[in-house]
C-alpha cells in the first residue's frame, strides 16, 4: 500500500508539480495511488484549488479516486469521487474506495461469496 500524499504538504514543498510528479513516480513504479484526500477550497482560491487539482488529475489520465473533505456544503464535483463535511462520512467513502480496489468482486471470485 502506498504511504499517503498530504496536498498541504505538497503545496508547502512547491507547487502542485511535484504532487502531479509524484503521482507519475507512482504510477511508473507499477504503485499508482489509489486515492487523494483534499480540501476543496485550500489556499487562496476559495473553491477552485480543489477543483484545479481535480481538473489536473483528469487531464494528465490518472483515474486516481479523489475525495474532498471540506467545510463547504456544495454538490459533489463531476468527476470526484466523492465529497463530505463529516469525518464519519469519510472514513465511509475511504472504506468504499478500499472496498473497490481491494476485494475482488463476484466475477473474479467465480461467482461464490
Amino acid at each position: 500500500m502506498n504511504l499517503p500524499i498530504n496536498e498541504s504538504q505538497m503545496s508547502s514543498r512547491g507547487s502542485r508539480e511535484l504532487g502531479y510528479a509524484l503521482m507519475r513516480d507512482q504510477q511508473s513504479n507499477g504503485t499508482p495511488y489509489q486515492l487523494v484526500i483534499s480540501d476543496i477550497d485550500r489556499g487562496f482560491e476559495k473553491g477552485q484549488n480543489g477543483l484545479t487539482l481535480l481538473r489536473g488529475l483528469r487531464d494528465k489520465g490518472y483515474k486516481t479516486c479523489l475525495i474532498f473533505y471540506t467545510l463547504s456544503s456544495q454538490p459533489k464535483p463531476e468527476g470526484a469521487f466523492g465529497l463530505t463535511r463529516y469525518r464519519g462520512d469519510l472514513l465511509n467513502l475511504v472504506f468504499d474506495v478500499l472496498e473497490r480496489e481491494y476485494v475482488p468482486s463476484a466475477a473474479q471470485r467465480g461467482g461464490r461469496r
